[in-house]
């Protein structure tokens, strides 16, 4: 059990068993994960149970528990599926042949890819308004942007090569921090049409900012 600072109660860990490594048991495995994401994508993640996943995918639910204690543990698969789908639509934009867009150009492309993400990963709107609420979704999460954060300190480094490295990571750290807080305000309300426009540009504009404050 941890105690989860939000809910202010003790709740169980994430139970995970190991990934499959043989070819039948992936495929297997991955089957489970894009039935889960079609259901999350169209009920939501509370209307889940592993009966119904094991109906859906249509096999034994002794074979689901082989790969997948509970609920809980599938959904933390999913989430980690997506945002391995995430970081790799992103990566491109930390790579050195975009080093000659500008930092609002670098911005547009990954607000767009962003919004692609969320278009097409089926389930990732749904999953990510309900994964805030368990500690270890959250941790998850956290790795996943410092990660981001990592990225973009090297694309910022080599901008801005007298930077100070401490410096550095705490924009990247803000940067990626901010992207996420406004991101998940978006899914949480849905899209607003002017308001969504007006956030997004508001974020555009904080990290040119940010960026010529303190690294140049």
């Amino acid at each position: 059990m941890i105690k989860d600072a939000v809910l202010g109660v003790d709740v169980p860990r994430v139970e995970l068993r190991k990934k499959p490594a043989q070819a039948r048991s992936i495929e297997k495995y991955n089957r489970i994960l894009d039935k889960v994401a079609e259901l999350v994508e169209s009920g939501g993640t509370d209307c889940i149970t592993t009966n119904l996943i094991a109906e859906k995918v249509g096999v034994p639910i002794g074979t689901l528990y082989q790969f997948f204690p509970n609920k809980e543990s599938i959904l933390y698969a999913l989430f980690e599926r997506q945002l391995e789908q995430l970081d790799r639509m992103f990566e491109p934009f930390f790579s050195e042949q975009f080093d000659r867009y500008s930092v609002k150009e670098l911005m547009d492309q990954s607000i767009l890819s962003m919004s692609s993400a969320y278009e097409t990963i089926p389930g990732m709107v749904n999953i990510m308004n309900s994964m805030h609420v368990h500690p270890d979704f959250r941790e998850l999460g956290a790795i996943n942007n410092a990660k981001l954060a990592k990225w973009l300190s090297t694309v910022l480094e080599r901008r801005y090569q007298g930077a100070d490295a401490t410096q550095v990571r705490s924009v990247s750290d803000a940067v990626i921090e901010l992207g996420d807080a406004i991101f998940r305000k978006l899914l949480l309300n849905g899209p607003k049409g002017e308001l969504k426009e007006n956030m997004l540009m508001g974020f555009r504009l904080a990290v040119v900012a940010l960026v010529e404050a303190k690294l140049t």
